[in-house]
């Protein structure tokens, strides 16, 4: 009989590309939300680039790390 959690099978179950679970994962969230006014916004971007003015002043930064 086949064996393994994932493909491929094999008769003893040492071939899968994962390994049986329990699996463990570790993360840390940063979510910055704000609001601003555009103007301020509009004066501090470079030459090139406008902001968005359906945004409103409203912004999000987020950053992920997964260990």
């Amino acid at each position: 009989m086949l064996k393994g959690f994932n493909y491929p099978l094999t008769p003893q179950g040492k071939s899968t590309l994962n390994p049986l679970p329990p699996w463990h994962y570790s993360a840390d969230f940063l979510n910055i939300e704000f609001w601003t006014d555009p103007s301020v916004v509009a004066a501090t971007l470079p030459s090139r680039l406008d902001p968005d003015r359906s945004a409103d002043g409203h912004a999000t930064d987020a950053e992920t790390v997964i260990a």
